[in-house]
């Protein structure tokens, strides 16, 4: 059973999202640990309890360093998305984890564990064959003040911190991409600030949008064969709001079902290592193939 936790980072998204929501469980925290003295500081704390476990909330550039280091010493981990970026880094922690089948090592994307995601998983496994289309819009307004991402020098910051969202949703339901097309491109002081992305799988074809934008927008439509149109709103969102799935046909409503969402924070963290480890592998061939998805569509972008 897991006991403890140990955070690593204390931006914004650790103040604001994390610690509220831990307040809200039964897991004991053992300590915030602060960049400046982050290995030392390590050293120092059990991280190689079984009953504990170290979570990383730190800017995606320091995450593969953490997370080998953590692994090493035999800890626990859970990582923030997107948990790392190269295909190098994966086989490194591969070949750590295969060493050890007992360790917990995961990537958070917490949406995964919204009761509305299940709504859209369940209608997936049950109409796959009827649905045509998929539309994905994800944009933040001010994007790039938010948190570590002011400071960030990645080119593809919107790919990897925003992109993560729908391409999990792809590779978590295990859809094949057979082709990629950039349809529309927008930068700002030379970083990708917004992406149109065309995915096309036989005959399902995924838009997805996403990027900084005035207007917030975060939701899910799939389109069918039947001329039914289904909109998942705020899909994205891991935090216990109400949401809504509308049923249309061409521009006429035909039914709205309001869910309260949970908190998928403290959801997440309630599950015991049985499940916990249960997931490891899912989680980990999710992570290859995100990886494997940012580097065709990144090549993509450059070829345009």
């Amino acid at each position: 059973m897991i006991k403890n936790l140990i955070l690593i980072g204390h931006g914004s998204h650790t103040k604001k999202r994390l610690l509220p929501s831990i307040k809200q469980t039964k897991l004991k925290l053992l300590s915030i640990v602060k960049k400046k003295n982050v290995f030392f500081d390590l050293n120092a704390l059990p991280i190689s309890d079984k009953e504990t476990i170290s979570y990383i909330c730190t800017p995606p550039d320091t995450h593969h360093q953490l997370i080998t280091f953590l692994l090493k010493k035999k800890s626990n981990v859970i990582v923030e998305k997107p948990a790392i970026l190269k295909r190098t880094q994966y086989s490194i922690i591969e070949k750590i984890l295969s060493k050890n089948k007992k360790l917990i090592f995961l990537e958070n994307i917490m949406y995964i564990y919204s009761k509305i995601f299940k709504k859209f998983e369940n209608y997936w496994r049950n109409n796959k064959n009827k649905i045509e289309t998929i539309d994905i819009n994800f944009l933040i307004p001010d994007f790039f003040n938010l948190g570590f991402r002011k400071k960030s020098l990645d080119k593809y910051l919107v790919l990897h911190d925003v992109g993560i969202y729908p391409l999990s949703i792809i590779n978590f339901l295990n859809i094949k991409v057979n082709q990629i097309k950039i349809i529309k491109k927008k930068y700002k002081k030379n970083k990708l600030k917004q992406i149109n992305i065309r995915l096309i799988s036989n005959k399902l074809i995924i838009n997805i949008n996403i990027g900084e934008n005035k207007i917030y927008q975060n939701n899910l439509v799939i389109s069918n064969s039947m001329g039914l149109k289904i909109s998942f709103d705020k899909i994205f969102s891991g935090i216990a709001i109400k949401k809504e799935i509308i049923y249309q046909n061409g521009s006429k409503i035909k039914k709205k079902i309001s869910i309260i969402d949970h908190d998928c924070f403290k959801f997440f963290l309630s599950m015991n290592v049985k499940k916990l480890r249960s997931i490891r592998k899912r989680n980990l061939s999710m992570i290859k193939k995100n990886i494997y998805l940012f580097d065709k569509i990144k090549s993509k972008i450059n070829s345009n």
